[in-house]
Formats: C-alpha cells, structure tokens, sequence
C-alpha cells in the first residue's frame, strides 16, 4: 500500500513539474478547457434560474365563464351551484353584469366611456379558480364548461402555463445536450494534449520502457497532468459563472420588480466543487483513452 501511495505521489509531483515547465501552454489549455465548461454551466444557471421564474408564476389557474346575453341571473346562480361540485374546482363566485360595470367604472380611463353607454352590455360571468392539474383534465372541463346551455364563452390561462412548462422541459433538455457536447470537447482537448506530451517525451518513455518501466508507471504522471488541468479548468469556469450571474443579478432584479423579483440562481461551494471534481475527472479520462492509445506507438 505504501508502494502503492508513494507511487501516485511521485507521479502527482512529476505532473505539476510539467505543468511548471510548460507554464504558458498550460495556462493556454487550461482557458480553452474552461472557455467549453463555461458554457453549458452558465446556461444550465440560467435555465434553473427561469423555471424558478415559471413555478413562481405558475399559480392556480383561473377560468371566466361568460353567459349568453339572454341569460338571467337565475341560470347564473343555478350553474354556479352546479360547479360547486365539479372535480378540480376549487371555488366559483358568480359576477352579476351589473357588479361587472360598476367594477370597470372603478377603472379610470374607462369610466367616461362606460357613462356614455344606455344599456350595460357585459353579461352575467362566473370566476373559478382551479385546482392545478394536469392540462389534459384542465381541457376536459373547459369542455364541460363550453357544452353548457347558458354558457357563450370560456376563458381559461391553463394554455399559458402549459407553454412555459413546455419551454422550460425544451430549455432544459437544450441545456444537457450542449453540456454533453462540450464534455466530448474538454475530452478531445485534454486528449490531444496528452498526445502531444507523449510524443515531446518519446525518447524518454522509450529509455524508460528499454529499463523495464511498466506501462502503469510512464502512464500515471500523463493522467494527473490531464487530472490537474481538468480541476484548475473546472475552478476558473466555476468563477467566471459565479462572476457573471452576480454581474446580471441585479439587472434582472430590477427589470422583474413589478412582477415581485426573484433572484438568479447562483453556483454555491458544493456545486462549484462539484464541477471541480467532474472536470479532473473528465481530464483524467481523456488522458487515460489518449495515453492507451498513444503510448502502444512508443513501444
């Protein structure tokens, strides 16, 4: 075990002597790693930052059922006492036409108009607010609404959130691919790294592999140089995500205050270590396939 230990310590050591040595090139692949972890980081932050938005918006959904001219407030109340009951109704208040006009006189930039009318011309409404189901259910009673006989016109917003879930399960779903993407990148990247290492040093690994060095041995300094890069590249995208939601953070505050705000979903330490760790260990891969590949050449 101790052989074992002192083994991945020296390569650890020989790793970061490379990584001194070739300082500007290692600050160069390091950048560009970063630059791809960036990216998906920052979109997937902004996407969890709008369904955040969209769940805070997505309160239950309301319908305005209108009555049909002719229409008495009899039929109202008789359908109001009929949805009183109706699953995924959680209340109904009816809206007298008359309780209508005097609401939109309330109004300001209506209440001239609305004086100079003779007859009121709104109909009898009734308000429900609905319990938040699924949108399949939500247009099967809309569709109960609708049969109705008293009944001239449903409005129901159920179609809106419907939408914002789809965009956000679209957005979403966007956002893993392009993370998928670049992982391949930040692989390829460390991986031609990796190769270019192998075949600045052929001579040495030859006379290493002439002495009798295992294979482990001339690969193990390669996989924490890939290692080392993945993790410094993952702390640098980890910052500038930090950096640049913090930067749009009150923007965003300010344009969303008349509608109550929320805050933008920010990289805590967890998830910065997190992506820390899922980088060194993408860069430990990518020099692993590329070492396996590369290194059979210098035999």
């Amino acid at each position: 075990m101790n052989r074992w230990l002192r083994a991945h310590v020296v390569a650890a050591r020989r790793a970061l002597q490379r990584l001194r040595d070739d300082a500007w090139g290692t600050c160069l692949s390091v950048v560009v790693i970063a630059g791809a972890i960036t990216l998906p980081l920052l979109l997937v932050s902004l996407v969890e930052s709008a369904r955040q938005a969209a769940s805070r918006l997505a309160t239950d959904p309301v319908a305005n059922v209108y009555l049909k001219a002719g229409a008495d407030e009899a039929a109202g109340r008789a359908l109001e006492k009929l949805l009183r009951g109706q699953p995924g109704v959680a209340t109904v208040r009816f809206v007298s036409r008359e309780q209508a006009l005097l609401d939109l006189r309330k109004v300001g930039h209506l209440s001239e108009l609305l004086a100079a009318l003779d007859t009121n011309p709104l109909p009898h409404a009734l308000v429900l607010r609905l319990e938040n189901r699924e949108p399949s259910e939500l247009a099967a009673l809309k569709g109960f609404l609708a049969s109705q006989p008293a009944v001239e016109d449903v409005s129901m917003d159920f179609e809106w959130a419907e939408r914002i879930r789809r965009a956000s399960v679209l957005l979403q779903s966007l956002a893993w691919a392009v993370s998928a993407a670049l992982g391949v990148a930040v692989l390829f990247v460390i991986g031609n790294t990796t190769r270019l290492q192998i075949l600045s040093q052929r001579d040495e690994i030859q006379v290493c592999r002439l002495i009798g060095a295992s294979q482990a041995y001339v690969r193990r300094p390669l996989l924490y140089h890939g290692a080392i890069q993945g993790t410094l590249a993952g702390l640098l995208a980890g910052g500038i995500t930090l950096a640049v939601m913090r930067s749009i953070a009150a923007e965003v505050r300010q344009l969303t205050a008349s509608y109550g705000g929320f805050e933008m979903i920010q990289p805590d330490l967890p998830a910065l270590i997190a992506v820390s760790a899922l980088a060194g260990i993408m860069g430990w891969l990518g020099a692993w396939v590329s070492a396996a590949r590369h290194l059979r050449a210098t035999d």
